[in-house]
């Protein structure tokens, strides 16, 4: 009785040791890692002109949207799986977002560029020099193009040469269109070609670009929606059978081929949403 007992208290013991020296070590990695992308997102909203964040506001974005998402799925649907489920989506959701922000900047970015184009060959038609003829889009034209050409031309005036602040700009917003228009504006400057009507071609190429991305977008609609609807359908389905009689959920939970059925089904569902996704996916930016 005794040997047992102290085995207990040895093993309870090392238990309690190994907590303590795990326990920092872990929660320390986590702040590491919170403390990376929250670096990372002030950075990224730094490059999208968003300035209003502080990364105190960030700290508490990251570290509370999982608890909270934990517990409102907890509280709806009243089972761990939920919760387990909504902080998992606490941890993507800031990121997501952030993304979304991103994909619709870049996208105002694209839709403004041949106007851009447009305004600088004409700027430069009347005896503007490149950089006044930036200036003038800086001036005219609404954010985010002001913003970005506002930025290269900073650059610029800090020494930065011209080709250097182009490439840090398409860097910046990675567009086959302002590649082309970058490419255009350095050859034209070694060549000594005529750079107005080398923009108006390339603005007139663009325009024409846009109306056939925008046909396939107007051809592509149904199915997307299509692959939305079928990808939506066996959540809704899944949450309003619960809602109807919950012990069918709690018949699958309680067996080893219920739990391993439900996660077949969802490991299916992620994969055909990505598919659906990928095969419907359409570029138009």
């Amino acid at each position: 009785m005794f040997l047992r007992f102290l085995i207990f208290i040895t093993s309870f013991g090392a238990i309690v040791l190994l907590s303590l020296e795990a326990v920092p070590f872990f929660v320390s990695k986590y702040h590491r890692v919170q403390e990376n992308k929250i670096a990372r997102t002030a950075r990224e909203l730094e490059d999208m002109f968003i300035l209003g964040f502080r990364k105190r506001w960030l700290f508490f974005v990251f570290t509370f949207s999982p608890l909270i998402l934990g517990l409102l799925g907890y509280l709806i649907f009243k089972i761990s799986l939920a919760a387990v489920l909504g902080a998992a989506l606490g941890f993507v959701i800031p990121t997501l977002i952030v993304r979304h922000l991103e994909r619709v900047r870049k996208r105002k970015f694209a839709h403004q560029l041949r106007d851009t184009i447009l305004m600088l060959a004409s700027s430069l038609k009347v005896g503007l020099s490149l950089l006044q003829a930036i200036e003038v889009v800086v001036e005219e034209m609404p954010p985010p193009t002001s913003q970005e050409f506002g930025l290269l031309l900073k650059e610029n005036h800090m020494g930065v040469s011209l080709e250097d602040s182009f490439k840090n700009l398409t860097k910046r917003m990675s567009l086959e269109d302002l590649n082309l228009l970058a490419m255009a504006i350095l050859v034209a400057r070694e060549t000594g070609g005529s750079l107005p009507d080398v923009l108006e071609k390339l603005a007139s190429t663009i325009k024409e670009k846009r109306k056939i991305q925008d046909k396939l977008v107007t051809l592509t609609t149904q199915a997307r929606w299509q692959g939305i609807i079928i990808s939506i359908l066996p959540l809704v389905f899944a949450v309003f059978e619960y809602q109807q009689d919950p012990r069918l959920l709690q018949i699958m939970l309680s067996s080893e081929l219920g739990k391993a059925a439900l996660i077949y089904a969802g490991i299916s569902e992620i994969i055909g949403m990505l598919l659906i996704r990928r095969l419907s996916k359409m570029e138009n930016v």
